[in-house]
């Protein structure tokens, strides 16, 4: 990032909310992808973030992605902890919001809510999906299935997504604890950012794998797949991938394993998402027992050693810093984000708001 150059995370948002809607974007959805990236890049997750907001547009303009129609809830699911959502191709970030207002509902009424999302978009980073569960006192599982992209279980090719799994849950008077990772050694996102600031990735984290027969995958984030990641731990990180396509492919009733993000002639196979939302109201009786049984854990773990981090307090200081100080944006970001005003025709006064001038 250049130093000095930072944007308040509210003109930030708004500005990526009007460029949305200038090409086009139903207000709901541009609103939730404005949340969800700004969030991301509040939180330190810079290449899932505002970063994204250029190759959602290319989706669009290439037909993998729609931004006109919300998300569509499925009918017949309304008095079941369960809800189904065809995202039809809408952005990740709006479904993945849509799924976890739907989550939040659910578990009130039943204890539990569970959110399956069909044929959407790739939805970054979990944390603002989990974060808004935990805003509301509850505690959340999200993750998402994606194109094979992974060699697991010592395949010599693709066989498995590097997807995503994110957990969180409030603390008492602490940060709530949040964990978010790909289930590679390293997200390709990071690896295209470590590759523009001149660095490689760790040894061993991307192989190169053998063609699979028949595949004609779309390679998001990466762009071509001349390595494939490999997963944390060994088996064990392949097999929490596995468990992922599970939860959001299989039982959501989406697309999962070699058609994930695949081409059916002119048609995108999108991602399939799940969103889960838990109540602690049902097993402790208030949100409140459940900040101070967490806040319990962690004293336990810590052992009141201010050296043991707990997840989610790196990116809980990165997200004050960064709403005081604004969000670092890039030189080629930002003339990427002055030409997506130009030609949509809005005004790009947001992007001369230095907040580190």
């Amino acid at each position: 990032m250049i130093s000095g150059l930072a944007l308040p995370p509210d003109r930030l948002a708004e500005g990526v909310r009007a460029i949305l809607k200038a090409h086009g974007a139903h207000g709901e959805v541009a609103a939730d992808v404005a949340r969800a990236l700004v969030d991301t890049s509040r939180h330190g997750i810079d290449s899932h973030g505002v970063a994204l907001l250029p190759r959602i547009l290319d989706r669009v303009k290439n037909g993998r992605c729609q931004i006109e129609s919300p998300v569509r809830s499925l009918e017949g699911y309304e008095d079941k902890a369960v809800a189904i959502l065809d995202a039809g191709l809408a952005p990740g970030q709006h479904a993945g919001l849509a799924g976890a207002r739907l989550a939040i509902e659910r578990a009130r009424r039943f204890g539990v809510g569970y959110a399956a999302i069909r044929n959407s978009t790739h939805f970054g980073a979990c944390t603002p999906y989990v974060l808004h569960i935990v805003k509301a006192g509850m505690v959340a599982l999200v993750g998402s299935n994606s194109t094979m992209s992974m060699a697991a279980f010592e395949s010599p090719f693709v066989n498995l997504g590097n997807n995503p799994l994110g957990f969180g849950a409030p603390c008492a008077g602490a940060d709530p604890v949040v964990f978010d990772f790909s289930c590679g050694i390293m997200s390709f996102g990071r690896l295209k950012a470590l590759r523009a600031e001149g660095k490689d990735a760790p040894a061993g984290a991307f192989v190169r794998p053998v063609t699979r027969p028949g595949s004609d995958p779309v390679y998001e984030v990466a762009g071509t797949l001349t390595e494939a990641a490999t997963p944390f731990g060994g088996y064990k990180g392949a097999s929490i991938a596995f468990m992922v396509d599970v939860l959001a492919g299989v039982l959501g009733g989406g697309y999962f394993g070699a058609r994930t993000e695949t081409m059916e002639g002119s048609r995108f196979l999108g991602p399939s998402h799940f969103i889960t939302a838990w109540d602690p109201g049902v097993t402790l009786g208030s949100a409140e027992a459940l900040g101070e049984r967490m806040h319990e854990l962690a004293a336990d773990v810590t052992g009141g050693d201010a050296g043991v981090r707990l997840p989610g307090k790196r990116s809980g200081e990165c997200r004050r810093t960064r709403q005081r100080t604004g969000i670092p944006v890039d030189r080629a970001l930002l003339d990427e984000l002055r030409q997506l005003c130009s030609h949509a025709g809005v005004p790009a006064d947001f992007l001369d708001q230095n907040v580190g001038a």
